[in-house]
C-alpha cells in the first residue's frame, strides 16, 4: 500500500476524481496544507467499516472493564455489546445454520 499525499488546492480542484479514486482503490488520499497533514478522504465503505470496528472495540473494551471491576454488567448492555457480533457470526455462518435447520 502507497500512501498518497494530495495538497489541498488539488483537493479544491479534482475533488470529484479524488473522491472517484478512493471509491475504485479503497486507499485512503490524505490531504496537506502547508506541508501538514490536515485531513484523510476515505470512501464511504472504508469509513463505515472503521466506525463499526469502533464500536465493536468499544463494546469489549467496555465490556472487560466491568469484568476487571468484576461489576455486573446489565442485561441491556450485554445484548447491545453481542448483537454486532451475533449477527456478524449469523451471517457469515448463514449456511452452516441453514443445514443444521433442514436436519
Amino acid at each position: 500500500m502507497s500512501v498518497k499525499i494530495v495538497p489541498i488546492t488539488d483537493l479544491r480542484r479534482s475533488a470529484a476524481d479524488l473522491v472517484e479514486q478512493v471509491n475504485q482503490q479503497g486507499e485512503p488520499i490524505y490531504v496537506a496544507h502547508r506541508s501538514h497533514a490536515r485531513a484523510v478522504l476515505l470512501s464511504y465503505d472504508s469509513y463505515e467499516s472503521l466506525m463499526a470496528r469502533l464500536r465493536d472495540l468499544e463494546s469489549l473494551l467496555t465490556t472487560q472493564e466491568a469484568a476487571d471491576q468484576k461489576r455486573p454488567i446489565s442485561p441491556s448492555r450485554f445484548a447491545e455489546s453481542a448483537r454486532p457480533f451475533v449477527q456478524k457470526l449469523l451471517a457469515h455462518n448463514r449456511p452452516l445454520f441453514e443445514e443444521l435447520a433442514r436436519r
